[in-house]
């Protein structure tokens, strides 16, 4: 039997310029934060029975996609990729805009939860504040895309509203936190 050649059994990866670093550099703590929340679409996907907002969810995974070649790319790198660009954070801004017309002005957090895909959405919110953290830590050490993070800001809180908007759909009340006297 021919044995099997298998990379990264000594704790180090290859990025796209051949180049090879630990896997625990904050290059790769970014991009697998990025595929973790990509993964974690695919499940939210199969809770939208809403087609507009299933097609959506979709078009995020492939722009989360392309962020993590950007990420695994450094910007020295002079093969041409595609990258995040302003034009997939007007994107963003425009569902986002597009979906908020739809729902009531909060004064208050709101809690995360509701009906189950609001659930979901909530949780993809808070794993995209999770990308965008290790992101940040990967822009202190060393140079990135830095359309990456104003992506990463705009889709948190396109989750947000996806999830007020799946509860209003639902007919699920919204839960607004207010501090406790």
């Amino acid at each position: 039997m021919e044995e099997k050649f298998w990379t990264g059994d000594q704790g180090t990866t290859r990025l796209c310029n051949g180049s090879e670093i630990g896997k625990d550099h904050a290059r790769v703590e970014a991009y697998g934060a990025v595929d973790e929340l990509n993964s974690y679409l695919g499940i939210v996907k199969t809770k939208a029975a809403d087609k507009q907002i299933s097609t959506l969810l979709h078009a995020v995974q492939h722009d989360l996609f392309v962020m993590g070649s950007d990420l695994a790319t450094p910007l020295m790198f002079t093969k041409e990729i595609q990258r995040i660009t302003k034009q997939d954070i007007k994107k963003l801004e425009q569902m986002i805009a597009q979906f908020e017309s739809q729902l009531p002005p909060i004064a208050h957090f709101v809690v995360s939860g509701g009906m189950e895909l609001a659930a979901h959405l909530h949780y993809a919110r808070s794993l995209a504040r999770n990308v965008e953290r290790r992101v940040i830590v990967l822009h202190r050490v060393e140079e990135i895309n830095k359309e990456i993070l104003f992506y990463l800001n705009r889709l948190s809180y396109l989750f947000f509203v996806l999830s007020r908007v799946a509860n209003v759909h639902a007919g699920t009340s919204e839960e607004l936190w207010t501090q406790s006297v």
